[in-house]
């Protein structure tokens, strides 16, 4: 079934993200299809929006993803994605605002669980109950 709601889409990668006024997406098939073709790119941080303001932070692009969701209202806690098995040897850089940010290994997950969290998100504006989330 291809769930008909709205997310914004924003490459958080580049520098000068926050003047992109984003694309929408209405399907779930949209949102995959769109993120990708960031799969074969640089890592680099997606922000998708809810229409409430929740931010789902997608680190996509080479062998590993993360991912962190941030409330409406910007405040902590932040939930952030833990890998289920821990495959990366070390911190894993992901451009944002056209910085290399480093992400823990333990926060490197596979890229199918990236996508998993990205659907429910999009389904429901929520964390993915069955993804592991640490408080940060």
């Amino acid at each position: 079934m291809n769930v008909s709601r709205r997310v914004k889409l924003f490459e958080a990668a580049k520098a000068d993200w926050q003047s992109d006024p984003g694309l929408s997406v209405l399907t779930k098939d949209d949102l995959r299809t769109q993120l990708a073709k960031f799969l074969d790119r640089e890592p680099g941080i997606l922000d998708i929006v809810s229409d409430d303001g929740t931010r789902l932070q997608l680190g996509l692009g080479g062998q590993y993803a993360c991912a962190q969701l941030i409330p409406a209202n910007n405040l902590p806690p932040y939930l952030v994605a833990l890998a289920r098995q821990v495959r990366a040897t070390e911190d894993v850089e992901f451009l944002l605002g056209d910085t290399p940010t480093p992400v823990a290994a333990e926060n490197c997950i596979s890229v199918p669980e990236a996508m998993h969290i990205a659907d429910y998100f999009f389904e429901t504006g929520q964390a993915d109950p069955t993804a592991q989330w640490k408080k940060v």
